[in-house]
């Protein structure tokens, strides 16, 4: 069996995987594509009423991101 088609490599991935304790970062994958489904919110005064109108928007915007693309 040439190394090209040995199933030993892909095995040695797999146990250097499981040792190392590697879990893949879905963020980090999507990130090529351009879709991280991520909305970040900044602020300074973070009060009650201030909370409820970021959280509020931060919602709509993830609904409309997951709504079908109009053209």
């Amino acid at each position: 069996m040439s190394r090209l088609t040995s199933p030993l490599p892909g095995t040695r991935a797999r146990n250097s995987i499981a040792q190392l304790g590697y879990v893949r970062n879905e963020s980090a994958r999507l990130m090529p594509a351009g879709q991280n489904h991520t909305i970040a919110i900044v602020g300074l005064d973070v009060t009650a009423l201030f909370t409820d109108v970021v959280l509020a928007e931060a919602a709509r915007a993830a609904a409309a991101a997951d709504a079908p693309q109009r053209r």
